[in-house]
């Protein structure tokens, strides 16, 4: 069955610390700083330049390897500046996975419940899949970055427990898109549901892996095809 109902198909946002109210529908019981609402102004932008700067830092360099000064250089500011906004590279790795999650969430699920409640997930892995292909390092850094085995070693538990906590919660929202896009897929006892959640989030989320911007099949045509394998797996 092929769906006629429009899709939004513009290019994900990005700096969604500093982009206006996105504390509605689905992004309601997140526990992250990046969602909450900020002024954009010049602190703010400089502290979001530090964020995006420390997420491919980090994952190119290793955080360990990673030094304040080598942050610093990477948005043109002196060392010492960074302290103005974090008190330490741990606060700037903690801020930067929330960032990187808040952006990341504030893409995918803004205004998703705006849909018909059974087309939700597809426009939902559309998203996912575009946001894949519209910055591919940072997409790569990111992935990196909220690793669950690198979060659970360099981060305090508290952190850790908060953005785990946050990758649960999408997680749960896929399933329920899914039961409401299929309900029988509840019931299918041929169907493992969480498994079905699962190769649906890969599929998805490995885009950026593989995805090259100079290839065939632009971001878009790669989104689509994602959903239409979607439509073939999940309805019925």
């Amino acid at each position: 069955m092929t769906s006629t109902t429009p899709v939004d198909k513009k290019s994900p946002r990005r700096g969604v610390i500093s982009d206006g109210p996105v504390r509605v529908g689905y992004l309601r019981d997140f526990d992250l700083v990046g969602l909450n609402n900020a002024a954009v102004d010049d602190e703010q932008a400089t502290k979001n330049r530090l964020l995006v700067a420390a997420v491919k830092l980090f994952a190119d360099r290793g955080y360990e390897a990673s030094s304040m000064r080598e942050l610093a250089a990477e948005v043109g500011v002196k060392a010492p500046a960074i302290y103005n906004h974090f008190d330490s590279k741990t606060q700037v790795l903690s801020t930067a996975v929330d960032y990187a999650l808040s952006d990341f969430l504030a893409n995918v699920l803004t205004g998703l419940e705006e849909f018909p409640k059974q087309e939700q997930l597809f426009e939902l892995l559309r998203r996912h899949a575009r946001y894949k292909t519209n910055d591919v390092a940072l997409a790569r850094a990111q992935d990196k970055l909220v690793d669950a085995d690198f979060m659970r070693r360099v981060l305090p538990p508290a952190s850790y427990d908060r953005y785990t906590a946050a990758l649960a919660g999408y997680r749960a929202i896929v399933r329920d898109l899914v039961i409401a896009a299929a309900p029988e897929a509840q019931s299918d006892e041929a169907v493992n549901l969480p498994v079905l959640v699962s190769a649906l989030i890969e599929m998805v989320d490995r885009v950026s892996s593989w995805f090259r911007p100079d290839g065939s099949l632009t971001g878009d045509e790669i989104a689509d095809q994602c959903v239409v394998i979607a439509r073939r797996i999940v309805e019925p």
